[in-house]
């Protein structure tokens, strides 16, 4: 993706949206927080939607040369994943991502992918993602801040063209005990004749 088409007719309607229709429904700090991060992510749209999951589940790469059958059961890591946070507002967060091969038919290939939060929280101190539970959440759901991020996917692949025929998907994440969230997504081929 080199760019956004259409980034002036967005930033047109976020401007709109943020002087009249946001004025009339909020007025707290909590509010001005939330404009500002979005103001950066429609000046640069194109780092935000690398950081979508949608985005990274169609264009995650797949190592060509390990898509062999004797490589068949067996694990890799791939490229770290950096995605926002579903919870934290403005909070960036570093996967550890892992692919197995687990099967290679006569046209299909299937590959399983795990991911799961680096944590380099114990080794830097209070990092920005406690911050911004603090100064979010801890008022209402504790002090308690144990943060878990995963995604799980199965892939079924073209083995010819390597496209997606279908993508099963869950990302969720965890703050503490109380906020939890998952997202599923399940992505299929569309198959049309001409």
């Amino acid at each position: 993706m080199n760019r956004v088409i259409n980034q002036k007719e967005i930033a047109a309607k976020w401007e709109h949206l943020k002087t009249y229709e946001l004025a009339e429904y909020f007025s707290d700090t909590k509010i001005e927080e939330v404009k500002s991060a979005l103001d950066e992510e429609i000046k640069n749209p194109l780092s935000g939607l690398k950081n979508d999951w949608l985005y990274i589940l169609f264009f995650m790469p797949f190592p060509t040369h390990l898509r062999k059958q004797e490589y068949t059961g067996k694990t890799y890591k791939q490229d770290n994943i950096k995605v926002k946070s579903i919870f934290l507002q403005g909070i960036n967060v570093e996967l550890q991502n892992n692919e197995t091969l687990k099967e290679i038919t006569g046209d299909s290939i299937i590959l399983k992918q795990h991911s799961e939060l680096i944590d380099d929280f114990r080794l830097f101190g209070e990092t920005d993602a406690q911050k911004s539970y603090k100064k979010q959440y801890k008022d209402l759901f504790g002090k308690e801040f144990v943060h878990q991020f995963q995604h799980r996917a199965d892939y079924i692949l073209d083995r010819q063209t390597g496209l997606i025929r279908t993508c099963k998907a869950i990302i969720s994440e965890r703050l503490n005990e109380q906020i939890y969230s998952e997202i599923i997504y399940d992505i299929k081929q569309k198959i049309t004749e001409i």
